[in-house]
């Protein structure tokens, strides 16, 4: 069966496009999307700049 959602490299393309432009929470779940399609070079990508990003939400809490 087809998945219909985007290759995982074009939605990492279009959440670092919403992380430039600092809309954090869009990038977020951009980057949901790529974990979700499971893709293991992408999805370990993904996890890291959710992380760092959340690192810079709340820069006085480890993530």
């Amino acid at each position: 069966m087809h998945d219909p959602r985007a290759a995982p490299q074009q939605l990492m393309r279009v959440a670092r496009m919403f992380e430039l432009n600092g809309d954090a929470v869009t990038a977020i779940c951009v980057y949901r999307e790529v974990i979700l399609a499971g893709e293991e070079t992408t999805s370990a990508e993904a996890r890291r700049r959710v992380e760092e990003l959340a690192r810079r939400a709340s820069p006085h809490r480890p993530a």
